[in-house]
């Protein structure tokens, strides 16, 4: 997943991606999803992290995908 691509899906999503930019040290992006709560059942919160912005919401994408498989919907 591209950077571009990363930030489109998370605009598409509502989600948000953070940066550890206080420690030079550590290179740390989390990826904050919410998902929509399906027919009679709870949304999620995801929290997915990655070395680099698009690593971090490729897992987050990855764990959306997951959890709508899991309710038995689609994206």
């Amino acid at each position: 997943m591209t950077q571009n691509k990363a930030l489109r899906w998370l605009k598409q999503v509502d989600g948000s991606i953070f940066h550890n930019s206080e420690n030079n040290d550590e290179n740390a992006w989390v990826a904050v999803v919410r998902t929509p709560a399906p027919q009679g059942k709870a949304g999620k919160i995801i929290l997915a992290f990655g070395e680099t912005l698009s690593a971090a919401a490729n897992a987050a994408e990855q764990e959306w995908e997951t959890l709508w498989e899991s309710f038995g919907a689609s994206n």
